[in-house]
């Protein structure tokens, strides 16, 4: 996760500003579509997860309006 998350802020703008022709190409759009993906997966998956509210809780909330705030 950390080097898609370096690539996609380091990377991608240089590539962007400097290379953009080549920004094009079948294996950069596969790997923003793959970087995407991944990303957008965990999103879906951290709003799935529950959370304990303090430190030394033993209450779980896995409600989604709790989790979404």
């Amino acid at each position: 996760m950390l080097i898609l998350l370096i690539t996609n802020v380091i990377v991608l703008p240089v590539a962007i500003a400097f290379f953009s022709e080549e920004i094009n190409s079948a294996r950069w759009i596969i790997f923003n579509i793959i970087s995407d993906a991944f990303f957008l997966f965990d999103i879906v998956v951290n709003f799935r997860t529950g959370f304990f509210p303090f430190s030394f809780s033993f209450i779980y909330f896995y409600l989604k309006r709790c989790i979404t705030k």
